[in-house]
């Protein structure tokens, strides 16, 4: 069976073992369940007690006697929901924190494919729906059909949160452009013969550098002046681009 998803939801590696032992015998003692999860008696109770804290073992006492049953696994789910509703509360608290840093200068460096996807997401979630952000198209390497394919969905989300993108590519590269995002929503799409930095995208606060090599890597730099001077040589090539 793959535990993995019991990581993913915050459970360490005693407590998910602690927690299967528990769940495959029923309502047991200690004993048992510490031979059945083959931890030490130490990291069984450690992982026991945190388990009991976080309602997913329950126990009665008969006599002096603790014995222990699992939660159904079923209300694994209602333990996730409970995680999600705990951080949606303290998410003002951290939009708060994230707002009192917003005029500090600072650089990000994503590498690798899953990180070049947390930075578009990252940077996405900087532009306000019905917003529109700015940027220079990746010419050649756009044409990479890995790449594409991570734009399609990039796009299908962008466009549920109803976000525009003004978009500058080279006028070599019209038809590829023309053909492949003639669909693509919210999306204003200029060409120009001049010789634009390529992989650049430009919000209100941050610029984004994207390098799609063989070790991907995006650049992210937060600074609202420096947005703004890249926004204005953006503008200025905008005005004379042809659609």
């Amino acid at each position: 069976m793959d535990i993995s998803v019991l990581e993913e939801i915050g459970l360490t590696n005693g407590e998910i073992k602690t927690y299967l032992a528990v769940l495959e015998l029923g309502s047991t003692t200690s004993g048992p369940a510490i031979k059945k999860s083959n931890l030490q008696s130490s990291v069984f109770y450690n992982s026991l007690n945190s388990l009991i804290e976080k309602g997913l073992i329950t126990y009665i006492k008969k006599g002096k006697i603790r014995f222990y049953q699992a939660i159904d696994p079923y209300n694994l789910v209602d333990f996730l929901e409970d995680k999600k509703t705990r951080l949606k509360e303290i998410i003002p608290q951290l939009l708060a924190k994230q707002k009192s840093a917003e005029n500090k200068e600072t650089a990000e460096i994503f590498e690798g494919k899953n990180g070049i996807r947390t930075a578009y997401y990252s940077m996405l979630s900087d532009v306000e729906k019905g917003e529109t952000y700015q940027a220079f198209a990746m010419a050649e390497q756009f044409q990479n059909k890995e790449i594409v394919d991570f734009f399609v969905k990039f796009d299908k989300k962008r466009n549920e949160e109803n976000k525009v993108v003004n978009l500058l590519a080279n006028l070599k590269d019209k038809n590829f452009f023309k053909e492949n995002y003639k669909q693509v929503k919210n999306l204003n799409l200029r060409f120009t013969n001049i010789n634009i930095p390529l992989g650049i995208n430009i919000t209100k606060n941050s610029l984004m550098f994207t390098i799609w090599g063989e070790e991907p890597v995006c650049y992210r730099i937060l600074s609202k002046e420096l947005s703004k001077r890249f926004s204005l040589f953006f503008e200025d090539i905008w005005k004379t681009a042809k659609k």
